[in-house]
């Protein structure tokens, strides 16, 4: 048996020894503290050429390095993030198992089981459409409040009658991206996967109107969360959640490494006559990618008036030139 499968994954591989998997719809899964957390990505192009793009709603994320090969295996690569898929195919092409990996420290890196399939399925498994119908109980703004977090954070869900829905949480240390799912027997399941972070949550209607939910991300981490309807649900100020632990140092004692691992300081020539921002991130961080658009076009915009953009990365591993 073990002979008829290997011979048969041969046939799916051009004589460069790269695979050919089934062009489309791909439903996958990450298994989560005995859960599914499932994604959708899509595949096109053939044996040696393959493009990748995964789904999250409204966005769509093109994953840098595709590659499916006899000697190595299926790869989707994701360097920004220091994260990666690999995986083995199934005999027709149409299946996929492996391991979803991504470094979390120097030395240490959460690994998580991955399955994927070629098929037209919806990211959950379709339900009772019974409470789908009325999107207006799931649609809005909610105040919400995470079992595990100080702060409050703020739900936007938006659902449709067919059961598809969309939405994110807000939260002071940023959001958790483009969630996709469906309302199914009455309950709200939304999910993302972005090379970055896996996000599940699930949400039960309570007789008074508010949600009940659970939330799971990365390996282990599963916490509940509840949410009351408010329209005008917003966040804390944040200039008062943020203030200086003591009296800020000169900016000659602010030091960093340029891109070319040269120290610099933020009293540097260049910045002298120019109002600095200066943005604090990691490149492991999806909502700091988003941020970096709104610099590029600011400096597009303000550069030559006198306004100088500085991004100061906090990164993992410690080695300046990985990181």
């Amino acid at each position: 048996m073990l002979l008829a499968s290997a011979f048969a994954l041969t046939q799916l591989a051009d004589s460069q020894g790269n695979y050919a998997l089934a062009n489309g719809h791909w439903r996958a899964w990450l298994d989560v503290a005995g859960v599914e957390l499932p994604f959708e990505f899509t595949l096109s192009g053939s044996a040696g050429a393959l493009s990748a793009t995964l789904l999250n709603g409204s966005e769509a994320i093109l994953i840098p390095e595709v590659s499916a090969t006899i000697a190595a295996g299926v790869r989707f690569g994701f360097p920004h993030y220091d994260s990666e898929i690999l995986a083995q195919p199934g005999i027709e092409g149409s299946r996929l198992d492996g391991t979803w990996r991504k470094r979390r420290g120097p030395n240490t890196w959460t690994e998580i089981p991955f399955h994927a399939s070629f098929s037209a399925a919806p990211r959950f498994p379709v339900g009772s459409k019974d409470a789908a119908n009325d999107a207006s109980l799931w649609t809005g703004r909610w105040a919400t409040r995470f079992e595990g977090a100080a702060d409050p954070a703020v739900g936007i869900f938006f659902a449709r009658t067919d059961g598809l829905a969309q939405g994110t949480f807000l939260t002071t240390l940023g959001d958790y991206r483009f969630l996709a799912g469906q309302i199914a027997d009455e309950q709200l399941w939304l999910s993302a996967f972005d090379g970055a972070h896996a996000f599940l949550f699930r949400a039960a209607q309570q007789p008074d109107g508010s949600l009940l939910g659970d939330f799971w991300s990365g390996a282990t981490h599963h916490e509940t969360w509840t949410a009351q309807r408010n329209a005008t649900a917003t966040l804390p100020d944040p200039f008062l959640e943020v203030a200086p632990a003591a009296s800020a140092p000169s900016f000659s004692a602010l030091k960093y490494l340029d891109l070319e691992g040269v120290e610099r300081a933020l009293d540097d020539e260049r910045f002298l006559g120019k109002v600095r921002v200066i943005s604090l991130f990691g490149s492991w961080c999806p909502n700091c990618n988003d941020e970096v658009r709104l610099w590029t076009e600011l400096h597009a915009r303000y550069a030559e008036r006198g306004v100088s953009f500085l991004s100061l990365g906090f990164e993992i591993t410690g080695d300046a030139a990985h990181d």
